[in-house]
């Protein structure tokens, strides 16, 4: 099971202004560190009653600060602006260890240690799902905008090098953890599962590129490694074209559910992926698995809290569920689900709803979810799971 790092390194208590002008002045704020001070440029997206702010830098990078670790807080007449796609690649290189190269495609930049078949692939299929992300919810009305910076993805050459350079927001569990979009530095961070740079150097130069992939995706990992990579762009894509906010109150079951109806793999394609909305089949089985032991209130409770999603005991049970009602909401009336998603879309970044406001919502736009619930025990008895 891939995971979505959603930190949240500062609690923002009672907000009373999120920032909305992307002309304003440039936000210069000294900060205390452990080694000192530093100066933070950009612009502050959000104040804090107690004084804390949040302040989004040109590479679309957030930082909380707490209101005891700034210093001082002062604008120029320097407009903000999101740094280029040769500003990022000068400053990324200069941030990751010696060795990462740069992939460019049109919405991407790819840096990794692998091997450049790899990059070039992960690329693709990025780009492939761009395509269908936003080609599916405009056509079903969501008004959706462009990324403001070229997104950024790292692939690392081994669970190594990637649990010791994301250990400061992994911690001990990056070790189980294959890869993972982070809502503060806005980039989808994994590590090649197939070992493709091995695969490369020991083909021969002869060797088509169409070649070097089918071999790819006949690796035993290939069809986890895919489902990663997609789930965790999707969540990416999502943050970034206006659907979801980051770090605003987004039901965990409708962020993993967005991603998993994307992620199922097929592994019979050129690019690993083909399409969107396709029975999961490890997701599928589960849930068929459980249905004589399922807690009736299961729904309910996802809607209006997101502690199972926390709670390693059923987290797994958890994100099954949350496929199943997302599949089962979209198929069923695509046109409500992005009447819900437009509600998402106008949260405030560090405001949260209550049980009952989330349950309002919800019920606003799909009806009771008792009745919800039927209809989902119902079809998930139907369904076959896909061999």
């Amino acid at each position: 099971m891939s995971h979505s790092l959603f930190p949240i390194p500062y609690s923002l208590t009672a907000v009373l202004l999120l920032l909305t002008s992307f002309t304003s002045a440039m936000d210069v704020v000294t900060v205390k560190t452990d080694g000192g001070e530093k100066t933070l440029e950009g612009e502050i997206i959000v104040n804090a009653k107690d004084g804390g702010i949040v302040i989004r830098d040109a590479m679309n990078f957030l930082h909380p600060v707490t209101p005891d670790n700034i210093v001082n807080k002062t604008s120029d007449d320097r407009p903000f602006a999101y740094s280029t796609a040769s500003e990022i690649k000068e400053k990324m290189l200069k941030e990751l260890p010696t060795g990462f190269k740069v992939f460019e495609s049109k919405h991407y930049l790819i840096f990794y240690e692998t091997s450049e078949a790899f990059a070039r692939w992960t690329a693709q299929l990025f780009e492939n799902l761009h395509n269908v992300f936003y080609n599916f919810w405009t056509s079903n009305g969501m008004k959706l905008s462009e990324p403001s910076t070229p997104l950024i993805a790292i692939i690392f050459a081994d669970s190594k090098e990637y649990v010791r350079f994301c250990k400061d927001e992994l911690g001990e569990a990056g070790a189980s953890i294959i890869g993972y979009y982070s809502m503060q530095s806005n980039r989808v961070n994994l590590f090649d599962l197939t070992g493709a740079d091995d695969m490369n150097q020991r083909a021969s130069s002869r060797v088509s590129e169409a070649a070097k992939i089918r071999n790819l995706l006949a690796q035993p990992d290939a069809g986890r490694m895919v489902a990663t990579i997609v789930h965790e762009a999707t969540h990416q894509l999502a943050y970034n074209s206006g659907m979801q906010v980051r770090y605003a109150d987004m039901p965990r079951w409708l962020s993993e559910g967005i991603a998993m109806y994307f992620e199922t793999p097929n592994l019979k394609s050129s690019s690993g992926w083909g399409s969107l909305g396709k029975d999961n089949p490890a997701r599928l089985r589960l849930i068929k698995q459980r249905l004589p032991r399922r807690n009736p209130e299961a729904i309910k409770m996802m809607i209006t809290d997101d502690a199972l999603f926390t709670n390693l005991e059923v987290a797994e049970e958890a994100y099954a569920e949350a496929w199943g009602l997302t599949w089962l909401l979209i198929k069923r009336n695509p046109k409500k689900f992005v009447q819900y998603l437009n509600i998402m879309s106008e949260k405030t970044p560090f405001v949260w709803d209550s049980s009952e406001e989330r349950m309002e919502e919800f019920e606003k736009c799909f009806g009771s979810w008792v009745k919800v619930n039927q209809s989902f025990v119902s079809v998930m008895k139907s369904k076959r799971i896909p061999r």
